[in-house]
Formats: structure tokens, C-alpha cells, sequence
């Protein structure tokens, strides 16, 4: 779980939209971190593990809510903190889905400070990138970027490349990087 979205940090702001965002099952959101999330899967008998990434939405909507804008810089230290709060609890790292709203208003240089802290407990970040369409490869470069910014490893949700006029970018990028047409890759 976590991506983009996550069952924690929750404040009255995101617990609303929690609410108002269930569908066929209706349940009351008590908790306010992963933390409380992980300790009732652990009471009540589970089929499976749960897991989940801190959300990079949900840390804006906890802070920012659904503006359009950058964090000030004292948002993005509360940013930090939610952050290290949730990674403390267990969360694996930072999800991101900067395909949808509010979490496109997400520059790189905050995924970056976020994904510095998930760094420090040994975090993954996991993307569903900015674009799959005409935007492709920028995409792919921002969440290299993040990466070696952060020093912290980076896994992409659902790549592929939509669109007509993208079939064979991604071949052709790796053709243009190494100089030779890439052997066996799409």
C-alpha cells in the first residue's frame, strides 16, 4: 500500500477526504499514523502481511492540503517530521503518483527532501511517474534525479509508455544513450 495515498499520517483534513472517498465499505478512521495502522493488523488476524510506503500525497494534504504551491519552509520541515514519524512506525519508504492531483503540485526539490528522510531508515522510493505519454523520458530523468539526489533506491509503478507516438521511446533512448540499438529491450 502507499501509493501516493496511504492510510497515514491522518489529520481531520485527511480523514474527511478519506471519508468521503469510501465506497462499498464504510469504516470510521480512528488512527493518525501508520504506527496505530500496524498495530491493529497485527491484533486482528490478517490472510496476509500488510506493508505500506508514506504517501507523498498524504503528507501534502496534511500539511498543505490541496493548494496548488510550493511548501514554505516551514511546512516542508513538518513535511520531515510526518515523514519521520511514519518511517519510524514501519512505513518502507515514499510512494508518489504525480500523475493526479493535488500530488502533480509536487516539485522534484520536495519529493527530494522527503524521500532524504525515508533515506536515513533505509527507505525505498516507489513512483507512478509524472507522465506516460510525451513526457516519458523527463519523467524517468526525475525520478533519477530523486534518487541519487536522496541516495536512496527507486522503483517505477506501471511503466510503460502510453500513447501511439511513444512506442519505441524508450528503445530509442537506450539506443541514443549507449550509441547501438538495445538488444532485446521495450
Amino acid at each position: 500500500m502507499g501509493e501516493g495515498d496511504s492510510m497515514g499520517p491522518v489529520n481531520d483534513r485527511v480523514r474527511e477526504k478519506m471519508l468521503r472517498e469510501q465506497k462499498d465499505i464504510h469504516y470510521e478512521i480512528k488512527w493518525t499514523t501508520w504506527r496505530i495502522i500496524s498495530a491493529i493488523s497485527r491484533r486482528v488476524e490478517f490472510p496476509c502481511n500488510v506493508a505500506s510506503f508514506v504517501g507523498a500525497t498524504t503528507i501534502r494534504e496534511n500539511v498543505i492540503g490541496f493548494e496548488n504551491r510550493p511548501p514554505t519552509e516551514k511546512e516542508l520541515e513538518e513535511m520531515r517530521a510526518l515523514t519521520r514519524r511514519e518511517m519510524a512506525a514501519g512505513a518502507l519508504g515514499i510512494g508518489s503518483s504525480l500523475i493526479y492531483p493535488p500530488a502533480f503540485y509536487a516539485k522534484t526539490s520536495e519529493l527530494i527532501e522527503l524521500c532524504k528522510v525515508a533515506a536515513q531508515y533505509q527507505g525505498k522510493y516507489i513512483s507512478h511517474m509524472r507522465s506516460e505519454g510525451n513526457h516519458l523520458l523527463e519523467a524517468f530523468d526525475e525520478l533519477l534525479s530523486i534518487s541519487r539526489a536522496a541516495k536512496i533506491p527507486a522503483e517505477i509503478y506501471h511503466i510503460k509508455a502510453a500513447g501511439k507516438a511513444e512506442l519505441g521511446e524508450v528503445r530509442m533512448s537506450c539506443w541514443r544513450k549507449s550509441k547501438r540499438p538495445a538488444q532485446g529491450r521495450g
